[in-house]
């Protein structure tokens, strides 16, 4: 998935040990959601592609329909493609196991202060 293709902004930022390149995402600003337990999320749509043979969906985000509908049909259109699944056999022994249970936010912390440097 393309993180690029929210509203964001890539930057070098102090950590710990020198420059770091990050991608800060406000969270209001793309209707992500965060949870009481400090996780964020997005909500995804995938619809069917069949113009690129490698790819059976295209990843969009899914926001909430009075939104939506309040959009143009311009405003619809430019929602950006955030990225392509593509079908995977899973029945050869070489498929990656894929764990459904979310990890759980550790260590988060929201600071509201004006400051370049990380905590990593």
């Amino acid at each position: 998935m393309n993180l690029a293709k929210l509203k964001s902004v890539v930057k070098k930022v102090k950590g710990k040990n020198g420059m770091i390149d990050c991608i800060i995402i406000p969270i209001e600003e793309n209707d992500l959601f965060l949870s009481k337990k400090g996780s964020v999320f997005i909500d995804l749509i995938a619809f069917e592609n069949d113009k690129i043979k490698e790819y059976t969906h295209m990843l969009k985000q899914s926001i909430d329909g009075d939104k939506y509908k309040a959009m143009t049909k311009d405003e619809q259109f430019a929602m950006p493609i955030l990225g392509n699944l593509e079908y995977i056999d899973d029945t050869s022994s070489s498929a990656p196991s894929v764990s459904t249970e979310l990890p759980d936010a550790k260590d988060l912390t929201v600071e509201e202060e004006q400051s370049d440097d990380l905590p990593f």
